[in-house]
């Protein structure tokens, strides 16, 4: 019989996010903190301080990066060292985001802009109208 381990967290989950190779896991919630999993051990990594609570959490397509939104601020972060590489921050709301290949990120604002950005340089790329409605 196998052993589950539990780990108390506090405030709700707000997004989970799983490693490409099933190995690790990140999640963000209410308690201002991002925790990634060692999910092979059953057991918690780290965890870093995100200031506001976050809603979103996302790995690269390869795993080589990981980063959240916090209201209008998206922070990515290298996963070997767990740096944070880039912040970009938007005048809007941030509602989700996702990665494109390791150097760019696409972000879906609150007022239906959807923007694109590199993250060596922080730079946007492109904007434009997503939808009508919020």
């Amino acid at each position: 019989m196998e052993t589950v381990s539990s780990v108390i967290v506090r405030g709700s989950v707000h997004s989970v996010a799983l490693h490409p190779s099933g190995k690790l896991a990140l999640s963000v919630g209410k308690d201002k903190t991002l925790k990634m999993w060692n999910l092979l051990k059953g057991r918690l990594g780290f965890t870093i301080n995100t200031q506001k609570p976050a809603e979103v959490v996302q790995w690269s397509s390869r795993g080589t990066r990981f980063g959240y939104v916090a209201d209008t601020i998206l922070k990515v972060f290298d996963s070997e060292s767990t740096e944070e590489v880039r912040a970009i921050e938007s005048k809007r709301r941030i509602n989700t985001f996702v990665f494109h290949g390791e150097d760019l990120v696409v972000l879906g604002h609150e007022d239906s802009l959807v923007t694109v950005h590199r993250i060596h340089d922080g730079k946007k790329v492109i904007e434009f109208s997503g939808h009508t409605n919020r």
